[in-house]
């Protein structure tokens, strides 16, 4: 079995109970959201939360038990505050794949994704084409899930 990596805590949540539990067990989580946007812990961070097109604190209290599960495993990521890939790319690369073996670190070169990432185009991408965007994301410290 291939380990699922979810990036979407939105699109997870709605799709949960959908999910095979043997694919939700063994997944990690990497979310672009910050911690206290799902489980606030100050009444500050509880207005910031409400801010958020997403409002995390409102999931299903199944998901955000699973996910609090998933946290105590040290299966998840959370991108922000801190909004750096480095860290990120440490975090992935202590994890273990279904054959025990690490994950192998992220390609944080913005050079490498603007011209050796599907230069011609013909490749089909599982989820983008746009090397150039993921370039920008890396130099920006930015996280968009389209």
């Amino acid at each position: 079995m291939v380990r699922k990596v979810f990036i979407s805590a939105s699109l997870l949540a709605k799709q949960f109970r959908l999910i095979p539990n043997d694919v939700l067990d063994n997944s990690l989580l990497f979310f672009a959201a910050a911690r206290s946007w799902m489980f606030p812990s100050s009444k500050a961070e509880l207005q910031e939360a409400k801010k958020q097109p997403t409002l995390y604190i409102n999931f299903d209290e199944d998901f955000k038990s699973f996910v609090l599960d998933k946290e105590e495993k040290g299966d998840v990521y959370w991108f922000r505050p801190e909004c750096d890939y480095n860290k990120a790319s440490s975090w992935l690369e202590a994890r273990k794949d279904t054959d025990g073996s690490n994950f192998l670190p992220l390609i944080l070169d913005p050079k490498w994704w603007k011209t050796e990432f599907n230069v011609d185009g013909n490749n089909e991408q599982q989820f983008t084409s746009d090397g150039v965007a993921i370039a920008q994301h890396i130099l920006d410290n930015t996280f968009e899930v389209r």
